[in-house]
């Protein structure tokens, strides 16, 4: 009886550890490239005085970014997610940006965020 009681564990164990490193798999953040250049007009367009120190990783950058479109659009940005994290290594700058579900209409939240002095350069919203 215990030997069965011990398989059963041990069997529960191993789905819930190949559970969770799905789930992490799945849910890690995909870093992409883009270009700085391209997004100078919302910069001058869209313009922040905000600076949040050094943002080392792309969880970081999501953290802020969610924070300050919180504070700026309200907690339905929190419907925007899965957010999308791209880095310009020239100019060592973060883009995030909101995403919709296909069927879903609509705009999502952007920031560009300087990694080492954690500037803020720009923050908008499309439609």
């Amino acid at each position: 009886m215990k030997r069965k009681s011990i398989k059963w564990i041990c069997a529960g164990l191993a789905i819930i550890v190949v559970a969770i490193l799905v789930i992490n798999h799945w849910y890690k953040v995909k870093v992409g490239e883009f270009s700085l250049r391209d997004y100078q007009t919302y910069i001058e367009q869209f313009p922040s005085d905000i600076i949040v120190g050094a943002v080392e990783t792309e969880n970081e950058a999501i953290t802020i970014a969610e924070d300050i479109w919180t504070d700026v659009y309200g907690k339905n940005v929190q419907f925007k997610k899965p957010y999308k994290v791209f880095y310009d290594a020239d100019s060592e700058v973060w883009l995030v940006q909101g995403s919709l579900p296909f069927y879903q209409n609509g705009g999502v939240p952007y920031i560009l965020i300087e990694k080492e002095s954690g500037r803020v350069l720009a923050v908008w919203h499309d439609k």
